[in-house]
């Protein structure tokens, strides 16, 4: 996702705080740039798509938002998966130091 879309898409993410909707998203983006929704909407929800997969973007009950947060505005949502994710490492450090 590190094309103009996504960047686009972060940075929305990043500007409102809070996890956001695909149609959310899609309305935002196009009110924003004065373009029809419906233009908009398959590229976004693609470029959404990739951004999970790669790790830019997390979805959560069908609500997108940053992986790395929108300046320490965090949500019930942002601290479960943040939670989830520390758990992760931990696991991973124990498993380091045994081998």
């Amino acid at each position: 996702m590190l094309n103009q879309n996504g960047e686009v898409i972060l940075k929305v993410l990043a500007k409102v705080g809070e996890p956001m909707t695909l149609d959310n998203i899609v309305m935002y983006i196009s009110a924003r740039a004065r373009v029809p929704p419906q233009e908009i909407s398959e590229t976004v929800r693609k470029t959404l798509n990739g951004g999970v997969q790669f790790g830019f973007v997390q979805k959560w009950n069908g609500e997108y938002y940053a992986q790395t947060g929108g300046m320490g505005q965090g949500t019930g949502r942002r601290r479960c998966m943040n939670q989830k994710s520390k758990g992760v490492h931990k696991t991973q450090r124990k498993y380091n130091k045994v081998h």
